[in-house]
């Protein structure tokens, strides 16, 4: 303990800090941290209150999360400035059943904009040479509807590996 600045050094008698942690990893809820920091159990980070519970074993946080940037604009802001390679990636290869990414809403009041965006938007004319939105199915994927719109849960377009089908009046026309 630093008694002149008030700051609490553990593993160095110099702390830079408020707290300052050298030489090994913390761990909170375990006396065996396997990481630089380990919390088991529920996590809680900007809570203004001492009456919010973490979740049994997960990590809540109050305030906007950003990975990539140090002044996230939206709660949850992921950005990556790499000319190639992928920017995320979820996997859910011990999924049986169930959903592997939901974005949904019960929103009363949502009357302009998008649930969901795709947007590429090249600053100068490009020609794509890849798919913008590309489904992949394995060769042993065998999906009854490899997309499906519905409205009001009765399906209006889908897809399947024999066919499209659609209730809605349907025009194409080429450029």
């Amino acid at each position: 303990w630093d008694n002149t600045n008030n700051k609490l050094g553990i593993g160095t008698s110099a702390p830079s800090s408020a707290l300052t942690v050298l030489g090994g990893n913390v761990g909170i809820g375990t006396s065996a941290a396997g990481a630089a920091l380990q919390v088991n159990g529920g996590g809680l980070f900007g809570w203004g209150t001492a009456s919010v519970a973490g979740p049994a074993n997960g990590l809540a946080v109050f305030g906007n999360v950003g990975i990539g940037t140090t002044s996230p604009s939206t709660p949850f802001f992921l950005t990556n400035n790499a000319s190639t390679g992928t920017i995320a990636t979820i996997v859910g290869n011990s999924l049986t059943s169930g959903t592997g990414l939901s974005v949904s809403s019960t929103s009363n009041n949502f009357s302009s904009g998008y649930l969901a965006n795709l947007d590429w938007s090249p600053s100068a004319q490009t020609t794509a040479t890849g798919s913008l939105l590309n489904i992949g199915i394995g060769v042993s994927g065998l999906g009854a509807n490899y997309l499906n719109l519905a409205d009001a849960g009765t399906s209006v377009f889908s897809i399947s590996k024999q066919a499209v089908t659609t209730s809605l009046p349907v025009n194409f026309t080429s450029p």
